[in-house]
């Protein structure tokens, strides 16, 4: 072999494996992204973002080359269908979580947040972006589509971290999911419209070639989510489907659903999909959904960070040096400051929400991954349609300008509302009230026998098993029950409209009950999580005032399960001043479990609580068979 053959399969070898390099950083930096956000405690697109832009096309403006080239990873059309198909699988997931009780009573507020939002987000904005930044009026409307849809994987974080009202939290995530689907249809719209009025190919678009269409999206949508959810439950109720297949079978079913579709009526997949994920989280026998959860969170997860950093990164020096004009800061001002509060304004008339509370929602309204998705696949449509003639090359620049433009209103509501949510919470007085609920994870017998004897108090009390027996025996007693790994995602979503501020955990394993305390400590502080003891704790009396277990020390859970036999065995007693004298507490046949001060607030009792027993205070104590 000669030196230029050698050299040309040297370079052929490099260009095969640098797209295969190219998926694998994708992938890597997606996840190193994620874990940043994590340590950092801030929204994971924006390290997302950012290393995207260092990967792409900001080397290119220093006279370097882009690190990350999507085009050679993804050729031809796979990149806009691997998009497309991506947010689908994400609307789903986030269809799954929503739950019409959670609503109850927000309705119309949702309902006019839809609707009002729509009109004046996709209006404004295009107006905004004609007189301001001089785009074509075509340009413009698309444009106002996009920042008609927000961030539900932005706006999730915000919650779980600021933890508002349940109400604003309700509102929120309702929204951020189900008007993505709705910009997109928008979207759609506007751009059948540049058909009717230029023509598609030669062959005019009438108006009623554009109503005929859009008709038949929405009865594709709405018609083909709900008997595909149908099937899909079906299928899965009378396990047609081996357990161990479930999840992968339902990701394969929700692409399927999403592609045929499409198939019978172009972009109408995100609202099959969103409609699906809708009716099987509100089927009242879906008791797969949390293992569906579970598994769509990590797909979720990984999607959206393989998809922002593509996007990001297949953006040209070209596109960064656009955004220089100082016009597209007057653009976001509008957008966050004037269109923003008109919707939230206007579809809250009727609504018992507070000032403050409409002001908050005005405050947060982050764009997301369906914003920068649906700009490059409409960006791409409008430079084919210039390509091949259909479409004016006039309208060349401000179409290449629209990924950036919709880049820099996400990157700006994804700072503000990440970086200051929980400023603007407290100062508007939205958080959450501080809660005295207990959230006690297992809901075995003597988890309901103790959340009984608490909730006879008044006491708010909530159980969280994965058990499904367990649950149910517990709704039946009329406990409020989750069953839900309390150590998933899910259980996050779940906290923002519980009412609970700290936690217990009662589960057969040490793992697991340490686990849950590491993790509720971030929500609730170290000083109120706090679990059942180890048997090796007892047995080596390993257990010190500030270890954060039930009780003194002496009560693990296999001596609970072989001596605890009904409800009787919990005994309330008022501590009074010849009981701190006596040092009754330290009896070895007490056994306390919960102490309710004067003020009638419960708290879990851990060894630390010995130096803090008052005149007073009501000691609810467990007397075990002997």
């Amino acid at each position: 072999m000669d030196l230029q053959s050698a050299y040309s399969t040297i370079l052929l070898s490099a260009e095969t494996g640098g797209s295969m390099m190219g998926l694998a950083s994708i992938l890597i930096l997606g996840i190193a992204a994620q874990w940043l956000a994590w340590r950092i405690k801030i929204p994971a697109i924006l390290p997302l973002i950012l290393i995207g832009l260092c990967a792409g096309p900001l080397p290119v403006l220093f006279g370097g080359n882009s690190l990350i080239i999507p085009k050679d990873i993804f050729a031809g059309a796979t990149m806009s269908h691997f998009i497309s198909l991506s947010v689908g699988v994400i609307l789903f997931e986030g269809g799954l979580t929503l739950k019409f009780q959670e609503i109850k009573g927000l309705v119309a507020t949702v309902r006019n947040m839809l609707i009002y939002g729509a009109i004046i987000m996709t209006a404004g904005g295009a107006l905004a972006a004609t007189y301001i930044l001089g785009l074509d009026y075509r340009v413009a409307l698309l444009f106002g589509t996009l920042i008609v849809v927000t961030g539900p994987t932005v706006i999730q974080p915000i919650i779980q971290s600021v933890r508002p009202k349940p109400s604003v939290a309700a509102i929120l995530k309702w929204e951020g999911i189900t008007i993505d689907p709705i910009g997109a249809l928008l979207a759609v719209l506007i751009y059948e419209i540049f058909f009717m009025a230029m023509g598609h190919s030669g062959a005019d678009h009438s108006a009623v070639d554009v109503i005929q269409n859009l008709l038949i999206m929405l009865l594709t949508g709405i018609g083909g989510g709900v008997l595909f959810g149908w099937i899909l439950h079906e299928c899965i109720t009378r396990k047609l489907v081996p357990h161990y297949l479930i999840n992968v079978f339902v990701l394969a079913f929700v692409i399927m659903s999403y592609s045929t579709a499409d198939w019978v009526q172009h972009e109408s997949g995100l609202l099959v999909v969103t409609i699906m994920g809708i009716m099987i989280a509100n089927k009242p026998n879906a008791d797969y959904l949390d293992e569906i959860i579970d598994f769509k969170e990590s797909i979720t997860m990984l999607l959206i960070s393989v998809l922002f950093i593509v996007l990001s990164a297949n953006l040209s020096g070209e596109d960064i040096q656009r955004l220089n004009d100082p016009n597209i800061i007057f653009v976001f001002l509008i957008i966050i400051l004037v269109l923003r509060p008109i919707v939230v304004w206007l579809s809250s008339q009727s609504s018992a929400l507070t000032w403050k509370e409409k002001a908050f929602i005005a405050f947060v309204g982050p764009k997301g991954i369906v914003a920068a998705a649906v700009a490059a696949i409409f960006a791409l449509k409008i430079n084919n349609g210039i390509d091949n003639g259909y479409l004016p090359n006039s309208l060349r620049s401000d179409a290449e300008l629209l990924v950036p433009l919709t880049f820099s209103i996400i990157l700006g509501t994804v700072l503000l509302n990440g970086l200051f949510s929980g400023v603007v919470a407290n100062f508007l007085q939205v958080k959450k009230r501080e809660s005295n609920g207990l959230l006690i994870i297992g809901a075995h017998p003597f988890a309901q026998s103790l959340a009984s004897h608490l909730v006879k108090k008044d006491l708010p009390v909530t159980l969280a098993d994965t058990n499904q027996e367990n649950v149910r025996s517990a709704e039946k007693q009329g406990l409020r029950s989750l069953e839900v790994n309390a150590l998933s995602d899910k259980m996050d979503d779940m906290l923002t409209t519980e009412d609970v501020g700290q936690m217990l955990a009662l589960t057969p394993s040490n793992d697991v009950n340490i686990f849950s305390c590491q993790k509720f400590e971030k929500i609730f502080g170290e000083e109120n999580v706090s679990r059942i003891c180890s048997t090796t704790e007892t047995e080596n009396s390993s257990v010190s005032s500030s270890t954060p277990i039930m009780g003194k020390g002496r009560l693990h859970f296999p001596k609970i399960m072989a001596e605890f036999n009904n409800t009787d065995q919990f005994v309330d007693r008022t501590i009074s001043k010849a009981d701190i004298q006596d040092s009754w507490i330290n009896r070895e046949e007490i056994y306390p479990v919960m102490i309710i001060d004067k003020k009638g607030r419960q708290k879990v009792f851990t060894p630390g609580s010995l130096n803090f027993l008052n005149e007073g205070d009501v000691v609810v104590h467990l007397v075990l068979a002997q």
